[in-house]
């Protein structure tokens, strides 16, 4: 059976590919069992894999699993806006969770002139300087020009604030994936990469998951102009929105969406 990839081509439908992918959500051998029984008979010549994952998410959402959240987080990161702002949010609140102090839009002095620098992370003896590429196209890969970009920036703000190098580093981070010899410049000179899943076993996904950090953008029971209201107040995550929790006052919500929405948030939180 021929399904479409999101890239437009065809290609042969793979039932592995799908368990694999419940399975590095969290998904246990029986609920992924479950979920291909009601999926597959969903599945005809010409589906798109994104209405695969999408019948999946559905199905999983249906158990009231926090593995549905997994599931569907990249695609959440995705829709985080047209604007870089908050995945800068987002990745700043990833190393706040580490115990650095990080703050966003920070200008700092180089050596040789004034950098705005997109995330700053700070705790004892370390310091981090981030610059943050992202985008809503899933298949988009970095090239090489973007970390020579950066690295040029990130050499004049460490050389000034850290001669040796021993203490402050630049960043390149991304929701997207890098190309090959992106990696291998960024190895060679020192640049620290930080992307969708780079490097291997440590790559933003795997972060996300590892300290429970979901964006909002996973609520179902919210609409789009919702989610972007929320962001507009500095809300980018489900735990930012769990401790401001009356800020779903604001968005006029009917009781019956409120208590789905709170429902929501217990699961992915809990």
């Amino acid at each position: 059976m021929l399904i479409r990839k999101a890239s437009g081509e065809s290609q042969e439908f793979d039932e592995s590919k799908v368990r694999a992918s419940l399975l590095n959500s969290g998904a246990s051998i029986a609920l992924a069992d479950r979920v291909l029984e009601r999926l597959l008979p969903l599945v005809g010549a010409g589906t798109t894999t994104r209405q695969i994952y999408s019948n999946a998410f559905s199905i999983l959402r249906s158990e009231r699993t926090k593995v549905a959240y997994r599931y569907k987080l990249k695609q959440a990161v995705l829709q985080l806006g047209d604007t870089g702002y908050p995945f800068e949010r987002l990745i700043a609140e990833v190393f706040a969770r580490q115990g650095f102090d990080a703050a966003v839009g920070q200008f700092v002095g180089g050596r040789c002139i004034q950098h705005e620098i997109d995330v700053l992370a700070r705790r004892t003896g370390d310091v981090r300087y981030m610059e943050c590429k992202y985008s809503t196209n899933r298949l988009k890969v970095l090239s090489i020009q973007t970390p020579l970009y950066v690295y040029a920036r990130m050499l004049d703000v460490v050389s000034k604030h850290d001669p040796s190098g021993s203490e402050s580093s630049g960043w390149l981070v991304t929701n997207m994936r890098f190309s090959a010899d992106s990696i291998e410049y960024a190895n060679c000179v020192g640049l620290k990469l930080l992307g969708w899943e780079y490097p291997e076993g440590a790559g933003l996904k795997t972060e996300l998951d590892r300290l429970d950090i979901y964006p909002i953008t996973l609520l179902h029971h919210l609409n789009k102009h919702q989610k972007a209201r929320l962001i507009e107040r500095d809300i980018v995550t489900c735990h930012q929105l769990g401790e401001q929790v009356s800020a779903l006052e604001e968005l006029h919500l009917s009781d019956s969406t409120r208590k789905q929405v709170k429902r929501e948030l217990s699961i992915i939180l809990g």
